[in-house]
């Protein structure tokens, strides 16, 4: 009977530590991880605890108790599962980091050797900083297809930086494989010793015929099971229920000493106590994720140790369970801060991807549209990417919602670009046909009509709609090239040209001021000769092209005219043995030419208005009656008609001396 009672309250105890880790088994797993991107970039969190009632009365778990230990669980591939199990108050907000220093801080873990316990802050910057390098790459690839370019041709390539931090995260990721092959090496390492363990409990509970040595070495054995670690998980519940066996089997051989039995006891009240202590310290603990793991921990070394009296373990429970509901609700209440944290952020992102709805609607038609809705778009990512986490119900429909959209947009403005591909190849045709034209005339000596040719030609290339930017600047600067070849040998020409004519010009500007001072001689033959040789000398002189050459012929006739003026008044010569002179003149210019036809038709309009004043006057004597001053008054109308008619003769003869242009 009394090796039942023993045997009870050893169970008694050890149930009561299995409820309490069945208890911060709920806990955890009621508390979801954080992962650190969404979409491989893309994380939240789900925080729902539920505290449970903690009880140390005895319930039907003996048949299936708790292991005392869990299973470490390394994954093969790159994504790594946080430590803990919710966002803490103190949590370093990464993405506001420049990613300079997100390589300092991955490279600080690494060189100090500590990764397993920051793989947490690991994850985050690794996710963060290859989502910031795609996101530059699409923002590179959307500008090089808003240029014109195709997706198929784009590339890019690593800056040394880049491969610095890839290099970084290798070495976490080899480093991380070394550590996973040493832990399991410990995990097995771990299950022989506590396989060893067992049988020399076994071996122990055979030979006990000395208590107190037995006693002794039962503590030896308890401790050594303790600072074991960890071993494999498909070993670990029959390893427990084994040792568990083994104890209580010890315990039933040895019952019988009270001695011995009472002084464990103490012991192992000495050893909870120190545990409640622990937990009671564990409220001051500000991070309330650390709090509840320590927790766990001390919930293990409560399991392993031995029964006590039953009045003692209630009191010492108690302690131990109003510790822990404090440490719970701490947790709960950090768990339901991050949780409206959660909401505020899904409430951003939802507003978020009813912006990028608005944004579909609209439908760009050009160029320029298509580049400011696509800046709008990746600044919308920017915000996506700058709020932190959602609950994770929300996480994947969220992002998968928006990512949707945002492809949507990339997709519908891929139709665009590719129904424009077509025109281009087009338009490159045409310019390739204005670049071979404009070729074959470079060369060309014909300045005025191949310039006009060339003008023609590059208002059609303004006309022939742009191309794809990476045949945009080789085909313009082979047009430019033509062109700029005819035109610079067409300025080099016209530049000896001009020096020509600038000197032709003075030249002519010099005879007209000899006009101005020439010395008239008294013999009208010789003064003929003399304006003949200047008039001779002018003509000669070539500047036609000059655009000052019209002033300066015009400045010669007036100089001519002034100069035969001065003739007549010297020497009394008739004018008419200078009008031909004059005349030769005027025909040697386009302007004189101008002044001759001027001079034509005011000869002509004269001689219409003074016929129709004779005509008028010729009808007006018929009105003349017999009078005493009838005959005074037909004398006066008869003789303005005889002038108008010698007028209108004189003009005549000078119009028809007048050469016809």
């Amino acid at each position: 009977m009394m090796n039942e009672n023993k045997k009870f309250e050893q169970e008694e105890v050890s149930e009561n530590a299995e409820q309490l880790n069945s208890t911060h088994k709920e806990v955890s797993e009621n508390t979801q991880q954080v992962n650190a991107t969404e979409n491989n970039s893309e994380n939240n969190v789900q925080l729902n605890i539920a505290q449970p009632e903690i009880s140390e009365n005895n319930t039907n778990n003996t048949e299936n108790p708790n292991p005392a230990e869990s299973i470490i669980s390394i994954n093969e591939s790159e994504e790594i599962s946080n430590e803990e199990p919710g966002l803490e108050e103190n949590e370093e907000d990464f993405f506001s980091w420049p990613t300079n220093d997100l390589f300092e801080r991955l490279q600080g873990i690494i060189k100090e050797d500590k990764i397993q316990e920051n793989l947490s802050v690991i994850n985050s910057i690794k996710d963060i900083y290859r989502s910031r390098v795609q996101n530059e790459n699409e923002q590179k690839l959307q500008e090089y297809i808003n240029s014109g370019g195709v997706a198929e041709d784009f590339s890019t390539i690593r800056s040394e930086f880049d491969e610095a931090f890839e290099d970084l995260i290798k070495k976490f990721f080899k480093k991380r494989k070394e550590i996973k092959i040493q832990k399991e090496k410990a995990l097995i390492l771990n299950l022989v010793v506590k396989t060893q363990i067992i049988e020399d409990l076994k071996h122990l509970a055979k030979t006990s015929e000395n208590l107190s040595k037995a006693f002794e070495k039962f503590h030896e054995l308890q401790a050594k099971w303790r600072a074991t670690g960890k071993v494999p998980l498909a070993d670990e519940e029959h390893l427990w229920q084994n040792y568990r066996f083994q104890n209580e089997l010890f315990f039933n051989t040895v019952s019988l000493n009270k001695e011995l039995r009472d002084l464990d006891r103490t012991k192992n009240i000495e050893l909870k106590t120190a545990l409640c202590i622990k937990a009671e310290a564990l409220k001051e603990e500000r991070i309330a994720n650390k709090a509840t793991k320590e927790l766990k921990s001390l919930q293990d070394e409560w399991k392993e140790i031995g029964f006590i009296p039953k009045d003692e373990s209630d009191v010492l429970w108690e302690r131990f369970k109003t510790a822990a509901e404090l440490i719970f609700e701490k947790q709960k209440i950090q768990n339901e801060k991050t949780k409206g944290k959660l909401e505020e952020n899904l409430k951003a992102k939802l507003l978020l991807c009813g912006q990028m709805e608005q944004l579909l609607e609209a439908k760009p038609s050009n160029h320029k549209e298509w580049k400011s809705e696509s800046e709008k778009v990746e600044e919308l990512m920017l915000q996506w990417k700058k709020i932190s986490f959602v609950p994770k119900s929300d996480n994947g429909k969220t992002w998968e919602r928006f990512k949707s959209l945002r492809n949507q947009f990339f997709k519908d403005k891929d139709v665009f670009y590719s129904q424009i591909k077509d025109t281009q190849t087009e338009n490159l045709k045409i310019k390739i046909n204005l670049c071979e034209k404009a070729e074959a005339l470079k060369d060309s000596t014909d300045w005025d009509t191949t310039a006009n040719e060339l003008k023609r030609l590059q208002n059609e290339w303004k006309k022939s709609g742009p191309v794809a930017v990476r045949q945009s600047d080789k085909v313009w600067n082979r047009f430019r090239k033509a062109c700029d070849t005819f035109f610079d040998n067409k300025n080099k020409e016209k530049a000896t040209e001009n020096a020509q004519l600038n000197e032709n010009l003075n030249k002519r500007k010099e005879i007209i001021n000899s006009l101005s001072t020439l010395e008239i001689s008294e013999d009208n033959e010789t003064n003929m000769e003399v304006i003949k040789s200047i008039q001779n000398d002018f003509n000669a002189i070539d500047a036609s092209t000059s655009r000052d050459n019209e002033i300066v012929i015009k400045n010669f006739n007036k100089a001519l005219d002034n100069a035969i003026n001065r003739i007549k008044e010297k020497t009394g010569a008739n004018q008419s043995e200078f009008i031909n002179l004059r005349y030769e003149n005027l025909l040697s210019s386009e302007e004189g030419k101008i002044t001759i036809r001027k001079e034509r038709s005011n000869i002509s309009d004269k001689i219409k208005h003074l016929l129709t004043d004779v005509m008028q006057m010729e009808n007006n004597l018929s009105f003349f009656g017999k009078s005493k001053n009838a005959s005074t008054l037909l004398a006066d109308f008869q003789k303005k008609i005889d002038d108008g008619k010698a007028e209108i003769q004189k003009l005549k003869d000078e119009l028809n001396r007048m050469p016809k242009v």
